[in-house]
């Protein structure tokens, strides 16, 4: 039974990273197939939930104040061994909570946020993990500093701030405020006034790599508290045992909302596929919007990325993922269309290629083609190359589009292919050759043709 990672952040607004990797694994259990549901976080929204669902724990609420210091209740989690605590900065200081007319940088105070860490170390927590991301603040953690402050303190008690960004402390104002609402003349103000506290507090943060989370927060937290800030997606992943979990994986499947190519670089679904090259895994993103220039993805094992923005969809992409998790029906849908396969059946038997279909009757392996067609047939693994020789339809296909080319032994590759497609047909040959060593045809396709000689590049890659 094939076994999946299931490792989504939240599709941020509409649908929790928990809920989300629910609906993934219930798809996956309608296939038959085995979800370890794991959700993720980067350190922003969301991250206290995530913690609580995986390791347990328990919601507590508490009064508390909003940037704008109205009363509201927002909550923290106690964690299941009681003395760590999970606060996300956003429950209580979080730019949602601000209207855009009302969105005021100069004005929203971390308050609420000191005041659920406090609440947190009074419910007896030694630790403290607050997620810094989501915030609406400017404040350089003033306003948080202030109640703890207040309170006497943490006291022996530990903070650790999950950054999600390495901005520096005096920087905070410039790179977020304006999303805040903070025209040009208050993003200098904003400037001058961090610049102030940080003169005033006990250790200067300026230049303290992502001390300008949450408008200075994180940077404010360590000068005032000595807290550590910690890079918010490595320090959950690890809390979670992402890695460890991903190696007992045939592969994984994450998801957010939205996926473009910044997604790749450093957020949670790039971490991902980051683990999932090391640890040779493939992984599968589910997403409410598909914006990601396919020529980023470069050589991380991303094999589909699909939309699916409702915990309906959700359940039915991740369904159809288990039930073919190499998507080869992608490959029999190229061949059918039309009677393609039928036609260049044909086309090798009588010796020349005339129409397109190079990319899904011999596919390569992943890593070698640029081209929007050649990346969406790569060939991503040797068990995705044994699955697709297993294939009822296309192992047939395969092997019987061989043995046509040998009918023409005594011509050349190119003459049947031309140039540019008789070297991808050394590279699907190598690649199924080494899937299936038991298998002669392909190896002696190569002796025919190519002097017994495989692809030296579709080795390098295999081999890595």
């Amino acid at each position: 039974m094939i076994r999946f990672l299931v490792a989504p952040d939240s599709f941020k607004g509409t649908i929790d990273a928990p809920e989300v990797a629910n609906a993934i694994a219930a798809g996956i259990a309608e296939a038959g197939a085995e979800a370890d549901v794991c959700p993720v976080a980067d350190g922003g929204e969301g991250t206290a939930a995530v913690l609580r669902a995986v390791l347990g724990g328990e919601e507590r609420r508490v009064r508390t104040h909003d940037p704008l210091g109205r009363p509201i209740e927002a909550s923290f989690t106690l964690l299941a061994d009681g003395r760590t605590a999970a606060v996300d900065t956003a429950a209580a200081s979080g730019l949602p909570l601000v209207a855009p007319a009302e969105r005021d940088a100069e004005t929203a105070s971390t308050r609420g946020t000191g005041e659920l860490i406090a609440a947190a170390l009074d419910a007896g927590a030694t630790t403290v993990l607050l997620a810094a991301g989501g915030s609406a603040t400017t404040d350089g953690g003033l306003g948080a500093i202030e109640e703890l402050r207040e309170r006497g303190g943490i006291g022996a008690a530990t903070l650790e701030v999950l950054c999600d960004v390495r901005t520096p402390f005096e920087e905070a104002a410039r790179v977020f405020a304006p999303q805040k609402g903070a025209d040009e003349a208050a993003v200098e103000r904003l400037t001058e006034r961090l610049q102030r506290l940080a003169s005033a507090l006990p250790r200067d943060p300026r230049g303290m790599p992502m001390g300008g989370c949450a408008g200075g927060l994180s940077g404010g937290l360590w000068a005032a508290f000595e807290a550590q800030l910690r890079p918010g997606a490595d320090f959950v992943f690890a809390l979670l045992g992402v890695e460890r979990r991903l190696a007992a994986a045939d592969a994984a499947i994450s998801g957010e909302g939205r996926i473009d190519s910044q997604s790749l670089e450093g957020k949670v679904v790039g971490r991902i596929a980051e683990l999932c090259a090391g640890a040779g895994r493939d992984l599968h993103v589910l997403v409410g919007r598909d914006d990601l220039d396919r020529a980023a993805i470069g050589d991380l094992p991303i094999r589909s990325v699909r939309e699916a923005g409702t915990v309906e969809a959700l359940r039915a992409a991740a369904r159809e993922l288990a039930a073919d998790p190499y998507r080869l029906q992608r490959f029999v849908n190229a061949q059918d269309r039309s009677g393609t396969y039928e036609q260049a059946l044909t086309e090798l038997r009588n010796g020349r290629k005339t129409s397109h279909w190079i990319w899904f009757v011999f596919p390569q392996i992943a890593g070698l083609g640029r081209r929007p067609a050649a990346q969406e047939y790569a060939i991503g693994s040797l068990d995705e190359a044994r699955a697709y020789l297993a294939h009822p339809v296309l192992g047939a296909r395969l092997r019987e589009s061989a043995a046509a080319l040998l009918r023409h032994a005594d011509s050349s590759p190119a003459a049947i292919l031309g140039e540019i497609d008789a070297i991808k047909l050394r590279s699907s040959m190598t690649l199924f050759a080494r899937a299936d060593p038991a298998e002669p045809l392909f190896e002696q396709v190569l002796g025919a043709f190519y002097g017994g000689d495989g692809d030296p590049a579709t080795d390098r890659i295999i081999s890595r």
